[in-house]
């Protein structure tokens, strides 16, 4: 028999940030890429 299971909020979502994570199965394009190694710097 199928038991649900409890997934922590932190799973889904970053609380530090407070930003939702990527699910694993999304596979990001080229710019998205480098979009995301520009403004590294910016967030700290």
């Amino acid at each position: 028999m199928y038991r649900p299971l409890f997934v922590p909020a932190s799973e889904f979502y970053d609380v530090e940030t407070r930003t939702p994570l990527v699910h694993p199965a999304y596979q990001a394009n080229d710019s998205e890429v480098r979009e995301a190694v520009a403004t590294r710097g910016e967030q700290a």
